[in-house]
């Protein structure tokens, strides 16, 4: 892969697309996943400026790469995203076949092995998007000097969290000092010291899967914590 000045990782559930998509999502309705037309061309906007900078562009999620694929295509994303750095619920599934070892699912893992590695990037290059906390978190505990940005309300993107993550590109192709940035609702970006920041506890409640089978079955419907992480 060539040489980029910096990675910025998506989720995708509820981060690029505004609810969970899944095989029930096609041509007729795949595009209200995503929030309508006027959102989407926001995100080629951005997406659009991302790959202007230098910066590569990947996705980190608990979905299918086959139905992020899908979805990106049917709405006209796909353009932007390298399939080699699209990463579904497949990897953590792979590694669960190796050696019989299960592995903790882990979005830092993932980006630190196959996407860091691959492009000799360190953890000021990386750029996190995320709509769940606790995986905001965990990359920033465990990639420091990363920035992160939690997604609020379960819709995905919104507008001030595209400039922010323009703005980020923007002084990453200027070779500017630029902030950590913390969870982004309608305000700047908060500056956080993820040196300090407190590490992920264990749930004190049954674990109770979101969906009976697919991604979200590893997810509790209380916390959405990872079943690999709770208690």
């Amino acid at each position: 892969m060539s040489r980029h000045i910096g990675v910025a990782v998506f989720d995708f559930d509820c981060t690029l697309s505004t609810e969970q998509v899944g095989h029930w999502h096609g041509y007729s309705n795949m595009l209200d996943g995503f929030g309508g037309a006027h959102r989407v061309a926001e995100i080629v906007s951005m997406l659009n400026q991302l790959r202007a900078s230098g910066v590569a562009i990947a996705i980190v999620s608990y979905n299918s790469k086959a139905i992020i694929r899908k979805g990106l295509g049917i709405v006209g994303l796909a353009e932007f995203f390298n399939p080699e750095l699209i990463f579904g619920c497949e990897v953590w599934e792979a590694q669960e076949m190796q050696g019989g070892r299960k592995p903790r699912w882990s979005k830092a893992g993932v980006i630190r092995d196959f996407i860091m590695a691959p492009l000799s990037a360190v953890s000021a290059d990386i750029l996190f998007v995320d709509d769940d906390s606790s995986h905001c978190q965990e990359v920033a505990n465990a990639l420091l000097g990363a920035s992160v940005i939690e997604v609020q309300g379960m819709a995905g993107l919104r507008g001030v969290q595209m400039e922010a993550i323009c703005r980020w590109a923007m002084e990453l192709a200027s070779g500017g000092t630029r902030d950590v940035l913390g969870p982004i609702r309608e305000s700047p970006p908060l500056s956080v010291d993820i040196a300090t920041s407190t590490s992920l506890t264990a749930s004190a409640h049954a674990f109770v899967p979101k969906r009976s089978s697919g991604p979200l079955s590893r997810h509790c419907a209380q916390c959405n914590a990872h079943v690999s992480v709770h208690a």
